[in-house]
């Protein structure tokens, strides 16, 4: 997590022995409810999960979720290499 005068960055990383890691990081952010106590605070929240792959030693796969406050929609955007 890190926290800036006017947004928060939430992460989780994960390895790409799972399928699908960048979205299972970010389900891991929604389930576990990481975001909850940034809630009404008025800043932008964004959500990242990243994948590293062991091999290269690289970030594989990135997904990005921004919360968007009192509206409850949400914007995504995903990165694979």
């Amino acid at each position: 997590m890190l926290e800036l005068p006017e947004i928060v960055y939430i992460l989780e990383f994960k390895m790409t022995t799972q399928r699908d890691p960048a979205a299972a990081a970010l389900q891991q952010i929604r389930e576990r409810g990481y975001d909850q106590s940034f809630q009404g605070r008025g800043k932008r929240i964004v959500l990242l999960g990243s994948a590293f792959d062991q091999s290269t030693r690289t970030i594989a796969d990135w997904q990005m979720e921004e919360i968007s406050q009192g509206v409850g929609a949400s914007e995504s955007q995903s990165q694979a290499h």
